[in-house]
């Protein structure tokens, strides 16, 4: 209340804002918003008295007099025959003051404020850009100085453990082969352990060194040795049973063939005696004990 209006048009302003709040609850007779709205209407029609020319257009207006039913009377005023004349004066002369007083006051700040506001958005927008960037160079940075030289660093280590664990099962490998070499020579003919009955049989192969006239002079152990029997029973195209069936089929046709001829001479009455008798069955039973350990063999 103590500041004083700055001109005409300020105070029309006032008027124009406050006349519309009231004519927007004018028609609710118990709205509480009277309570505060009348005694700002008559603050502004006390300032505004004489500068808005009020005693020569609405001399009638009621809260310009000091009464104690001041703001009843002006309620009534707007809402009687009388507001005719309210509304005219408001029409006519506050409302082209009040868009005076918007054109030179209150647009330009708000064209200000949307300037200021744009300014701010692109100035956030730049920082935003400046932060992205930044984080991407140092993204760069980071994957050149720690992922790159971690990615270098562990396949070298990979390469490393490869190359250790290859080192360690050829000297694994060097090792079986030595021990199986110092074995084959203690267990062999010129060994010390050598024993005749649990001797294996040891095959021999040509070395592939040469001497200087391309001639292969020295013989190696063949580990590797096989009897091929397998290609052979299919060269002679006797299928490729099993090596224990063959033999066993190869050992009941010779008994077959051993009674056989024990029965024809028994039949055409070459007898033989009980001891030679005994002594085909002693053969056929050590054949087949022979026959059935190298079968388990």
């Amino acid at each position: 209340h103590s500041r004083p209006l700055n001109g005409r048009e300020e105070a029309a302003y006032l008027l124009s804002n406050v006349n519309k709040i009231f004519s927007s609850i004018a028609q609710n007779e118990d709205c509480e918003h009277f309570t505060y709205l009348l005694p700002l209407m008559k603050t502004i029609i006390d300032k505004s008295y004489e500068i808005l020319q009020m005693n020569v257009q609405i001399p009638n207006v009621p809260l310009h007099k000091a009464t104690s039913t001041a703001l009843d009377d002006f309620r009534r005023y707007c809402s009687s025959s009388d507001s005719q004349e309210w509304q005219m004066f408001i029409q006519r002369h506050i409302e082209p003051l009040a868009e005076h007083y918007r054109s030179m006051s209150i647009r330009p700040f708000h064209m200000n404020m949307k300037i200021w506001w744009n300014n701010c958005h692109e100035m956030m927008m730049i920082g935003i850009h400046k932060r992205n960037r930044q984080i991407g160079e140092e993204k760069l940075k980071f994957q050149s100085h720690i992922v790159q030289q971690w990615s270098i660093r562990r396949r070298n280590e990979q390469q490393r453990n490869l190359k250790l664990a290859k080192q360690r099962r050829i000297h694994q490998t060097h090792v079986e082969q030595e021990w199986k070499d110092r074995g084959k020579y203690i267990h062999g003919e010129r060994g010390p352990w050598w024993n005749e009955n649990d001797s294996k049989e040891r095959h021999w192969m040509l070395s592939d060194r040469e001497n200087i006239h391309r001639m292969r002079c020295k013989l190696i152990e063949n580990n590797d040795f096989n009897t091929h029997e397998e290609a052979s029973r299919l060269r002679d195209n006797l299928g490729i049973d099993s090596i224990a069936e063959s033999r066993k089929s190869l050992l009941e046709e010779s008994l077959k063939n051993k009674n056989l001829s024990i029965q024809q001479e028994t039949l055409y009455g070459n007898s033989m005696d009980e001891q030679e008798l005994l002594a085909v069955s002693n053969e056929t039973q050590s054949l087949l004990l022979e026959e059935k350990e190298k079968m388990y063999v």
